[in-house]
């Protein structure tokens, strides 16, 4: 935030009325608290974020131009002080997000995205959509010639009533962990590769998935799950996921990763799948529901695998076949989904 003695002018700050705490500063008042901050922290921090949803008044009472050019300011402070750490363009709010943003135009235009590490975007929607403002954003980067990879690094759902812009509806721990699981399974299958819960908890915040006393609740599974894919030099991987048939699936995501020793791990989810999901209790489950998949996807050395799956604890049947073509080799994994599934392939 800033203070008012490093507020852009005493007039803006006097304006802000209760939001003049995040008015844009003077940046060359406001210098003297980045140099603080990094020469203070710089051994303990990894990753520098430059504010927060500076795209929406409650966190910036300014203009595009104002954030770009504090930015500027920062940015470089940074770089001298804390050489090896990320700078990161402060998470956008996904609940304004539109095709065109203007802080995103002022980001690419006066060359932050090239000058910073990360762009950081809060996926916050309704219903679980965390891909549909994270597709937008990215798109349109996308349309302004910038492939910058963008941080997913703030959303979530609440286990019990408090913040109205959540758009939720209902609240309970089933509810926000099934909204979780559509969330992450959504998200996920765009390919993400950086990703942070809000929040964590540990005490009796809306959104947390840890509860005060330290015990998880139901979403964090979902989270923990997700995961799987971290480690071991961990890259995400792109597949492709059809009916047996090779149709289309409806309701189904996958993610995946391979790793530095070869392996591969899949999360197959069928967050979207009526029949597995009924609207109100699982006694309104289908009988025996189950999604049969086919994942394709290449593999790093043409060895024999083995393959697991895992579903809540409990292991499920699946079956791999490996094809090879000169160097080349890529794998297809056949099961039966009931429910969010991590599969593991294994070089023997």
């Amino acid at each position: 935030g800033t203070p008012e003695w490093a507020a852009i002018s005493p007039q803006r700050y006097a304006g802000g009325g209760n939001r003049k705490h995040m008015v844009a500063p003077d940046n060359e008042k406001y210098r003297e608290i980045v140099e603080h901050a990094v020469a203070k922290f710089a051994d303990r921090v990894e990753d520098w974020e430059l504010w927060n949803e500076s795209n929406i008044r409650h966190f910036w009472v300014g203009t595009p131009q104002e954030f770009a050019d504090f930015c500027k300011m920062a940015i470089p402070i940074i770089r001298k002080g804390d050489p090896t750490a990320r700078i990161i363009i402060g998470g956008m709010a996904g609940t304004t997000v539109s095709a065109v943003d203007p802080f995103a135009v002022a980001m690419v235009e006066n060359e932050i995205t090239k000058q910073a590490d990360l762009f950081a975007f809060h996926c916050y929607a309704p219903a679980g959509l965390w891909d549909v403002g994270y597709g937008l954003i990215e798109g349109h980067l996308f349309s302004l010639g910038c492939g910058m990879e963008i941080y997913a690094n703030e959303q979530g759902f609440g286990w019990r009533e408090g913040e109205k812009w959540l758009r939720q509806g209902e609240f309970s721990p089933d509810i926000q962990a099934r909204l979780y699981d559509i969330g992450m399974g959504r998200l996920m299958a765009n390919g993400v590769a950086k990703v942070t819960d809000f929040n964590a908890g540990g005490d009796d915040n809306t959104l947390g998935i840890i509860d005060e006393n330290g015990q998880p609740r139901p979403a964090y599974a979902i989270f923990a799950d997700y995961l799987n894919l971290t480690g071991r030099g961990a890259r995400r991987l792109d597949v492709s996921l059809t009916a047996p048939d090779g149709g289309p699936l409806r309701g189904v995501y996958v993610a995946a990763s391979t790793h530095d020793d070869g392996a591969v791990t899949l999360i197959a989810n069928p967050a979207d799948v009526p029949a597995l999901h009924p609207a109100k209790d699982t006694a309104n489950r289908t009988p025996d529901a189950a999604v049969p998949v086919r994942i394709r996807l290449p593999l790093s050395r043409a060895a024999e695998y083995t393959v697991s799956a895992d579903e809540g604890g409990k292991s499920r049947p699946a079956e791999i076949k490996v094809h090879r073509q000169g160097n080349a080799a890529w794998a297809e994994v056949a099961l039966a989904l009931t429910g969010r599934t991590v599969v593991r392939l294994a070089p023997k």
